[in-house]
């Protein structure tokens, strides 16, 4: 017959996982059942694998802080055997909504869940003729940063991301001279940004 082990180990807090083991008849299916319940077996929620060669995991909805049982189980044409019941429990998880408005983005954006401890971090991109205005977090501002990171999280939060259009600014040439009797300063070309300013002195020489 085909044996299912116990389970390998577990990747975080919706992965479970196990192996096969062939003998003189080849799997025909394997997959995990697991409950909040202990005493396994196929009335519980099962998830089967596609392949079921040597080591297989498998994606579940899974609630957080949850203590669930579960089993690997491997079948063939004639009977199904099981790995060892094990239990684990999911990590409380918290929600972050990430939002922005305006011409750029936030990533990742809308309701980032978060294992309760763990941090997490967003990065902000304002699209092109735009800037960041500012970054409110949890109704504060922390200004126009262009990342933020929630760490060691243990409740909700939010991050709300403002852009500001900013078109490139053009640039002006200013030709400044003097004749007899006078100067100016600074003379010659000088380049101004549309917007801004540029004072001259001007001196005035007397003739006796």
């Amino acid at each position: 017959t085909s044996t299912a082990t116990t389970i390998q180990g577990v990747s975080g807090a919706f992965t479970l996982g196990g192996r096969t083991t062939f003998s003189d008849a080849a799997v025909a299916a394997c997959g995990v059942c697991y409950s909040t319940q202990s005493g396994i077996d196929f009335t519980d929620s099962c998830q089967a694998m596609g392949s079921c060669h040597d080591d297989f995991s498998a994606q579940l909805g899974l609630q957080p802080d949850t203590t669930y049982y579960y089993r690997a189980y491997g079948q063939n044409l004639y009977d199904a055997s099981w790995g060892a019941e094990l239990f684990m429990t999911t990590p409380v998880q918290y929600t972050i909504k990430a939002s922005s408005v305006g011409g750029g983005s936030i990533s990742p954006s809308g309701d980032v869940g978060v294992d309760k401890g763990n941090e997490q971090t967003f990065t902000i991109t304002p699209n092109s003729y735009y800037g960041i205005k500012d970054v409110v977090v949890d109704g504060r501002s922390v200004g126009a940063v262009s990342s933020y990171t929630f760490t060691n999280v243990q409740t909700s939060h939010s991050i709300e991301v403002e852009f500001i259009y900013a078109p490139p600014l053009k640039a002006y040439n200013i030709v400044a001279s003097a004749g007899q009797g006078g100067s100016i300063s600074p003379e010659g070309e000088t380049r101004v940004m549309e917007g801004g300013q540029q004072a001259y002195r001007i001196r005035v020489v007397y003739c006796c």
